[in-house]
Parts: structure tokens; C-alpha cells; sequence
């Protein structure tokens, strides 16, 4: 009812992504009617090199190598590293390992990075216990109050669509703020922290203020779920390799070629290469 009689609906989305958390597969069906006229863009622009040709062979069902070693300065750069690790305690060690050499060579690990994962909760390398290691070794000292988590420094992400008073100013009048959208999956930091308030930004000259019974909307965003970075991209992700029950049982094609096409730069997996390899080759929805 909300497009005039004159209007075109055009969708844009990849099939090849991970299919909608609810039911039906929206894409793959429209296109598979043959009813809707559809075309397929075939140039990467987000990446190029090993991270594009890994991800093109993820969603072709073709075999793959990472890249022998990393050369970003190659006509074809070699940017995607796997490192192998075979236990959730050295995958743990190796990311924190990385994320201090990429910040050695520049990249800001709240700008720049992100620690993409396949579950939420549950697990050692869960969305969750990995924002535990990552708060601890990236901002142990930063400013907090007590009955919330964040701390001054950390990296956010936002849960809940809505809309907050938009100031600067931690202690500004909402009702004298304009309203600012932040929408679910968005990530920033926490530039101030009061009992009564947080303060974030969400890149430049975009803040919001967010009473205590907001605080829930907001949680640690180094690590999220490879659901949650759907439409982001960073220069650097650091894809951690999960193979425990719960993982081994969502984990397949697009859910990996979602999440290694997310880096810009560079790109890292952690964990056993097998076990990345086996899980790409599972389909749970067919195309």
C-alpha cells in the first residue's frame, strides 16, 4: 500500500548471505520463481586478492587454501591468514596476539577491527566470553560505575532499534535533545559514563545520550556474531572458528561466506582449517 501505482520496488541483497533468523528464504525464493526480473552484480569492491577469491570459491561450493603467507603490498594481495589452533584456550591467546599486531601496525581495535563469531551465549568462543577477554586486555582500566558493564573506551553495539536524545553532553535535558536513530547492530564506543547515564558516539559529530534503563539496548561490540555483521565491513576481522556442538550445528556455506567477507584488508580465521573447510561445505538452505 505504500508504493504508488507508478513505483518500482527494487530489493538488493546477496543470496549467498545468511538467510533471514526467521522463516522462509526471501531471496533465493523470489529469484527461483522466475517471475522476478533479477540481475547479479560480479565485481568485489569491499576486497580483492585471497580474500575474494576464497569467498567467491565459498559460495560456488569450491575448494580453497588461505593464503601461505600475508603480502598486502602483492598486485593480488595475499590478505587472508588462517592461523591453526586446536583448542578454545589458544584460539583465545591467538586473538588477543593478533589484535596487539594489528594495532602495532596501525589499525585501531575499536575503529578498525572486529572479532566476528558464530554463537551468542553459549561456549568458550561465544560472542559473550570473547568481549570478556577482549574488555580485559583492551581497556582494563577504563572508567565504570557499578550494575554496568561498559566502561569508558570500550566498543558497543547497539541490540534494539530506537531513538535517543542526540548531545554531547552526558548531563544534557533530554527533553531539550534532538532525537538521533541508532539502529540494531550499529557499533561505537562510550566516551563518558555517569550513575545516571552513558554517552557514546557512533563515529563523528553523532552522539547519544542513554539513561540506566537503556543501558540494556547497549552491550560489548569487539566481538559480535557473524548475524550481527551482516551489511559492516572493517579493514581487519578476525573470524574465530567454533566446532563445538551448538556451533557445528549452525555453521555452514553462508554463514562462513557471510562472515570472511565482511574484512576489507585483511583477514584472519582462527582454529582448525578442517573444521572451517568441512563447515563450508554444508548447505542448510538450497539455493
Amino acid at each position: 500500500s505504500a508504493v504508488p501505482d507508478d513505483g518500482r520496488v527494487l530489493i538488493v541483497g546477496d543470496p549467498n548471505q545468511l538467510p533471514p533468523v526467521g522463516s522462509g528464504k526471501p531471496l533465493i525464493d523470489l529469484i527461483a520463481s522466475g517471475r522476478i526480473p533479477h540481475g547479479h552484480l560480479s565485481t568485489a569492491h569491499r576486497y580483492a586478492g585471497r580474500i575474494a577469491a576464497v569467498c567467491g570459491a565459498i559460495h560456488r561450493g569450491e575448494s580453497w587454501e588461505p593464503s601461505p603467507a600475508l603480502d598486502l603490498d602483492a598486485e593480488s594481495p595475499e590478505n587472508f591468514k588462517h592461523i591453526e589452533r586446536p583448542t578454545v584456550g589458544t584460539q583465545v591467546r591467538t586473538m588477543l596476539t593478533v589484535v596487539d599486531r594489528m594495532r602495532a601496525r596501525g589499525f585501531d581495535p575499536v575503529d578498525d577491527m572486529q572479532i566476528v563469531t558464530a554463537l551468542n551465549e553459549k561456549g568458550g568462543l561465544c560472542r559473550k566470553e570473547l568481549n570478556k577477554h577482549l574488555q580485559r586486555h583492551l581497556n582494563p582500566d577504563g572508567k565504570r560505575v557499578d550494575k554496568c558493564n561498559l566502561r569508558v573506551g570500550d566498543k558497543i553495539i547497539c541490540l534494539k532499534n530506537g531513538v535517543r536524545p542526540a548531545s554531547d553532553d552526558i548531563n544534557a535535558d533530554p527533553d531539550a535533545c534532538d532525537d538521533a536513530y541508532v539502529a540494531n547492530g550499529e557499533t561505537g564506543r562510550v566516551v563518558g559514563i555517569n550513575k545516571k547515564a552513558l554517552l557514546l558516539s557512533f563515529g563523528e559529530d553523532r552522539y547519544v545520550v542513554v539513561g540506566r534503563t537503556g543501558w540494556k539496548d547497549f552491550d560489548l561490540g569487539y566481538a559480535i556474531t557473524t548475524h550481527k555483521s551482516q551489511g559492516g565491513g572493517w579493514p581487519v576481522v578476525i573470524a574465530m572458528i567454533d566446532d563445538s556442538g551448538g556451533a557445528r550445528f549452525l555453521a555452514d556455506r553462508s554463514l562462513h561466506y557471510t562472515a570472511l567477507s565482511r574484512a576489507k584488508t585483511v583477514l584472519f580465521t582462527i582454529g582448525r582449517l578442517a573444521e572451517l573447510q568441512r563447515q563450508c561445505r554444508k548447505v542448510k538452505v538450497v539455493n
